[in-house]
């Protein structure tokens, strides 16, 4: 079938709510201060989930050395520039709405490097893989990996603390995760 069974959701779910905690601890190291990560997973259209990227937004697409195709880590602009003012030594307040420049591009880029090598370790008791990254686009529009109407798994991670909640989500193509599927249904 090309949809997910419940025992493959089932540990997907796990993987990425291992990355999840190690991205709460990243990122509270970053922000200097708790910061909450909560992990959502749904079964979705890959042209359900780019109508529902904001525009613009920082759609950092990437693959792994044992992938066929590529995926999408995505990150709300809200959280980018708030997250990019504290690193660079702001309050984090009052983010502009408007695509990165290159130079926050580059900066944050290095963030998400980072974060994707957490992905890779909660996912390495099931499949290593070596993360790299292809392409940065603001525009989700321009963002066509897979057919308009493959399934993707969509790895939603709330990223909160104080008064402020943003979203950062992985997208992971059916045609990419069926291959290691079969070793999934093994274990």
């Amino acid at each position: 079938g090309t949809k997910f069974s419940k025992e493959q959701l089932r540990t997907f779910q796990m993987i990425h709510e291992n990355f999840g905690r190690a991205l709460s601890t990243y990122l509270s190291g970053r922000l200097r201060t708790f910061v909450d990560v909560e992990i959502s997973i749904d079964q979705l259209t890959y042209e359900e989930f780019i109508r529902s990227v904001m525009i613009p937004s920082f759609i950092v697409i990437f693959t792994g050395d044992v992938f066929e195709g590529s995926a999408i880590f995505e990150m709300r602009l809200d959280l980018f520039y708030t997250m990019l003012d504290i690193i660079m030594g702001g309050p984090g307040e009052n983010p502009p709405n408007r695509p990165p420049t290159e130079i926050e591009t580059s900066i944050m880029r290095k963030e998400v490097t980072n974060m994707l090598t957490l992905l890779a370790q909660a996912w390495s008791d099931f499949q290593y893989f070596i993360p790299s990254i292809e392409n940065v686009e603001t525009n989700p529009q321009f963002v066509q990996i897979v057919p308009p109407n493959e399934i993707v798994l969509l790895v939603t991670a709330s990223v909160s603390w104080g008064e402020f909640t943003s979203f950062i989500n992985v997208c992971w193509p059916f045609s990419l995760l069926e291959p290691l599927l079969e070793k999934l249904s093994d274990r």
